[in-house]
């Protein structure tokens, strides 16, 4: 009677856990358990070394790279002294493709989907990698004096007054 108690018991355990975890897999959407809600994103520039200032508060020196949210777009400011600064706009768009949504049409259904999608975890950041090539900021024309080519000679000096 005890080995028969202890039995069920530990039945009733495993068929538990199976039941906690297929539970959890169901009420999680397929991307969400599979992929998560963050993405590595990259920033790389030419020349490298580069200051990248993101929207979101995050900072990095080129190249890079951190961990940030699929569900949210933003903006990155790419920068180095003696360069002109470029700003690249990134969106979260959903891509992923159809795995995830015949994984949550076969296990998590409407509700999969409706958290794969409220998670933002059937989505991706674009573009990724960011890839700047920065501009040197010049320091305006240099000037050898007139040349042949310039319209207007220079003012001629008249030195027959007798000073």
């Amino acid at each position: 009677m005890i080995q028969s108690r202890r039995v069920l018991r530990t039945l009733y355990g495993r068929l538990g856990r199976a039941t906690l975890m297929g539970s959890a897999f169901v009420l999680t959407g397929c991307a969400t358990a599979v992929r998560g809600t963050h993405q590595d994103f990259g920033v790389v520039s030419t020349p490298p070394g580069a200051e990248a200032f993101f929207s979101s508060g995050e900072s990095c020196v080129t190249p890079c790279s951190i961990r940030l949210r699929r569900s949210d777009p933003f903006q990155v400011r790419v920068s180095k002294s003696g360069y002109v600064p470029q700003t690249v706009s990134v969106t979260s768009k959903v891509g992923g493709g159809g795995a995830m949504l015949l994984g949550n049409a076969i296990l998590g259904g409407i509700a999969g989907a409706a958290i794969d999608s409220g998670s933002g975890a059937m989505n991706n950041l674009r573009p990724n990698p960011v890839d700047v090539t920065l501009t040197p900021i010049s320091a305006g024309p240099v000037s050898d004096g007139p040349k042949a080519s310039d319209p207007t000679p220079p003012p001629a000096t008249d030195d027959s007054k007798g000073h």
